[in-house]
């Protein structure tokens, strides 16, 4: 599972998943440009840079594909790991601000960035879109509505995106973790002894992005661990 010598966009390259996606990609032989929702003045280091890009701006999106286009003139890769949880408000008493909210962290970026990036791909007739849905997209919990529909409308993107692009050397595929084992879920009191680590989820989406995969688009891919 190499990517020697590609480029990769890792959106919420900074989060714990995010930032074991770019590691990983990193480790594999590409060149990796993550985001970050702060200002980082430009931080880089061998083969990762770290921008900060607002993820359901089109503009900035645009400005991000711009910037890897002058530098590296390609994109090989994009990870889409940015995302957002919310739930415990049943929809009776949903307010409109968290259904949207949720749509944007986790469905408006992916269709923003598959937006920016999708040119350089087309135009190189290659390239693999991973997309970060959730096992709610297909088991529903109570109280967790605008999330699990905001992850539904991901794997949505995936299948329709898979179709339109099936004939031009791009794979679309979306993978779904349960809860991952992460400080942050820990430090909530999530149960997260049944689920992977960001690290175990990255190796399954560094391998839907490598040349092991490239017959593999559409797919939705359960990473559950046990749970």
């Amino acid at each position: 599972m190499r990517l020697d010598g590609q480029v990769a966009v890792v959106t919420g390259g900074t989060g714990a998943l995010g930032r074991a996606v770019a590691s990983a990609f990193v480790a594999a032989g590409a060149r990796v440009v993550a985001t970050t929702r702060h200002a980082v003045d430009g931080e880089s280091h061998e083969r990762l840079s770290i921008e900060a890009v607002d993820l359901v701006d089109e503009e900035s999106m645009l400005g991000l594909a711009a910037l890897v286009r002058e530098r590296y003139g390609r994109c090989d890769v994009l990870a889409c790991c940015a995302g957002g949880f919310e739930a415990g408000v049943n929809v009776a008493a949903a307010p409109l601000a968290l259904w949207r909210r949720l749509l944007d962290l986790n469905a408006t970026s992916c269709f923003l960035a598959c937006r920016a990036f999708l040119p350089l791909m087309l135009e190189s007739r290659r390239g693999s879109i991973v997309l970060v849905g959730a096992k709610a997209a297909l088991h529903p919990f109570p109280g967790g509505v605008p999330y699990s529909v905001s992850k539904a409308t991901v794997i949505a993107l995936t299948k329709a995106l898979a179709v339109e692009v099936r004939d031009q050397g791009v794979t679309v595929n979306c993978v779904l973790p349960s809860v991952l084992d992460t400080p942050a879920n820990r430090a909530t009191g999530t149960n997260v002894a049944r689920g992977v680590t960001p690290e175990q989820l990255a190796e399954t989406i560094l391998w839907i992005s490598s040349a092991d995969a490239r017959e593999t688009s559409g797919a939705i891919l359960p990473v559950y661990g046990r749970a």
